[in-house]
């Protein structure tokens, strides 16, 4: 097992969700401890008003895809093409968008963002040759976003790896904050302090 926590579903019910080192998460009720819900393959995250949680998943026989559920487990939906091998979704602070990387088994990843029922789906990056960008995070306020890419690599070839970026949440103003040879796997940002 690789991570647990400790929650609630919507209606009060106490939870422990686990998650394994085969990328598969549960959620199982602390009383008790039978299971909610299917097991979960992939990258997961909540909406913030806990009532949905959006998951990378390979069901269906797809490589993979950004799926949504009720937090109860139930109301499963597809909500990316196929074709985009979407993965590592992550919901904006209102909960009405989704960001996603795709290509997750292909090279030239890009950073994708949907409306939260799956409509109006567009990149926000446009890497070049070559080019990354796997996974992405929106910042707590929403006004910014932080992206793994390996854009730095390619302008400097001397310089492993990966890199942090920051960009607007349309796209824009892509810029680095990491510097020489970072090294970086993930990026998530901290949550809102009051």
């Amino acid at each position: 097992m690789n991570a647990v926590a400790v929650g609630a579903l919507p209606d009060g019910t106490p939870v422990i969700v686990s998650g394994g080192k085969d990328a598969t998460v549960r959620v199982w009720r602390l009383a008790g401890g039978t299971r909610v819900g299917h097991p979960l393959r992939g990258h997961t995250h909540s909406v913030p008003n806990g009532h949905k949680i959006a998951f990378e998943s390979n069901r269906g026989g797809y490589v993979c895809a950004v799926w949504v559920m009720n937090a109860n487990g139930g109301a499963v939906k597809r909500l990316t093409d196929p074709n985009l091998e979407a993965n590592s979704p992550d919901w904006s602070p209102d909960g009405t968008r989704i960001l996603f990387g795709t290509n997750c088994d292909r090279p030239r990843s890009q950073i994708w963002v949907m409306n939260a029922d799956g409509g109006s789906p567009h990149p926000l990056t446009h890497m070049p040759p070559h080019g990354d960008a796997p996974t992405a995070s929106y910042s707590p306020d929403g006004h910014k976003i932080v992206l793994l890419t390996n854009l730095n690599q390619l302008i400097h070839p001397t310089l492993c790896c990966w890199d942090l970026y920051v960009m607007n949440p349309d796209g824009t103003h892509l810029h680095l904050i990491t510097t020489q040879d970072a090294g970086v796997t993930s990026a998530d940002w901290g949550p809102r302090t009051r």
